[in-house]
């Protein structure tokens, strides 16, 4: 009899877990359809980040594989510690598309946010793994005892370099008492560029920390992210390499060189056009595609167009100069990455 009971009470236990705490505790057999992330403590405050998903349906079993994800977020809530949803977003589901969303803290010298990451994964009808992916950033502080986004989500694209723990920041340094300067790996076609940007942790704002990178297009130096290993050339030595002793369109004036070996390669600076929210959303892959953020907007280098973007100051061999041809970095042993 005793038994009976504790085997009804069982049931009647499991009858009144909700059905999405249900789908979590289920584990290997389903998608984690709800989540909470956190909490995260922002300026004396409490918060989570209520994540919704949506399962995807498994590829065609006569297919030969499968990349695709088994669920996709399709909304995200923020909500501080009394419940009370301080910020929402929802994004469109897209049968072959996927979308996670990751939250951390970023901490200031004296102040931090909460960061939230939008990882788009673009897949090829849910058989292939992901062709594309992209990774959109935005911070949240507290302002007035609220949260607030400091920014619309930016798309930052940088090189999967092997010495890079990190891919998102170079790191975070005081600027004053309500200000940190926040250095992103920003993508420049074959290596990365260190772009910093002010914090304004009292007014709630992000904006380009060289006075240059407010311009519209305008040219600045920006350090680089160094690349401690390259590869072999893809061209046979010797190879002949043609440094610009400035950084103007067209080279002036110019040293020729021939490699008879892979050379000595120290990555020195960068002087390049990057403007600040001026680039479009490329989340969409095609015209008629709908974004998951559609409010993203990409920061970058993109293209090597004539006059160039972008120049990299290189020593080689001893000797120092400019070089902005793709295909002679690409030569050098740079990353075959658009």
């Amino acid at each position: 009899m005793r038994g009976m009971m504790l085997a009804a009470l069982a049931l009647v236990c499991l009858w009144m877990i909700p059905s999405g705490l249900y789908a979590q505790q289920k584990g290997a057999e389903g998608p984690k359809l709800d989540e909470t992330l956190g909490p995260f403590s922002i300026e004396g405050q409490s918060f989570t980040v209520a994540l919704h998903r949506q399962a995807i349906p498994d590829a065609d079993p006569d297919d030969a594989g499968t990349g695709c994800d088994n669920a996709t977020a399709v909304s995200m809530e923020i909500r501080n510690s009394s419940g009370v949803i301080e910020y929402k977003r929802s994004f469109p589901y897209l049968k072959c598309d996927s979308v996670n969303v990751l939250a951390s803290v970023l901490k200031g010298a004296t102040h931090s946010g909460l960061l939230i990451d939008y990882k788009m994964y673009y897949q090829s009808c849910c058989v292939d793994l992901p062709y594309d992916a992209d990774n959109s950033y935005q911070l949240f502080g507290v302002i007035g005892g609220h949260l607030k986004a400091f920014n619309v989500p930016m798309t930052l694209v940088s090189l999967r370099n092997e010495n890079t723990e990190d891919q998102l920041q170079a790191g975070i340094a005081p600027l004053d008492a309500d200000s940190d300067a926040w250095n992103l790996r920003v993508w420049a076609s074959k290596f990365d560029v260190i772009y910093p940007v002010r914090v304004d942790w009292k007014q709630g704002k992000l904006m380009p920390l060289k006075a240059c990178s407010r311009q519209p297009h305008a040219f600045c130096e920006y350090a680089v992210d160094p690349i401690r290993s390259f590869p072999d050339s893809l061209k046979p030595w010797p190879l002949a390499l043609h440094l610009c002793t400035e950084h103007t369109s067209p080279c002036l004036k110019e040293e020729t060189m021939v490699l008879a070996a892979k050379p000595s390669i120290k990555m020195l600076d960068s002087f390049a056009l990057i403007d600040w929210k001026d680039y479009p959303n490329k989340s969409a892959k095609q015209p008629t595609e709908v974004s998951p953020v559609s409010d993203a907007w990409e920061l970058g280098v993109y293209g090597y167009e004539k006059p160039a973007r972008v120049w990299l100051k290189l020593q080689i061999n001893g000797h120092v100069g400019w070089l902005s041809d793709r295909e002679a970095l690409q030569n050098l042993g740079f990353p075959y990455e658009e």
